[in-house]
């Protein structure tokens, strides 16, 4: 007959049911977290810059490399230069 006792326990749904419990609260603190306005911002400013420094990157390699006077293809876009409010200063 089984009891209630600590040895009639499954250690393996124990810690199963520990595990999912875990899991459900970190992925409520995630949720909440990720849907925060200061993780919004930042996530914001790190786009502009990834994309600020890809334009730099191709300006770089379009001086390094210039394309012959035949080319047909117009040159790359000049970022504006300016970054979004609340982001720091451009990068140039």
């Amino acid at each position: 007959m089984k009891g209630d006792g600590p040895k009639d326990r499954d250690p393996v749904g124990d810690s199963r049911h520990m595990r999912d419990r875990w899991l459900a609260d970190l992925s409520q603190a995630m949720d909440l977290y990720m849907r925060s306005p200061a993780f919004l911002e930042w996530l914001r400013c790190s786009v502009v810059a990834m994309t600020e420094g890809q334009a730099m990157l191709t300006r770089s390699f379009a001086s390094a490399f210039p394309k012959p006077p035949d080319a047909s293809e117009a040159a790359p876009a000049e970022p504006s230069g300016s970054a979004p409010q609340g982001c720091s200063e451009p990068l140039s």
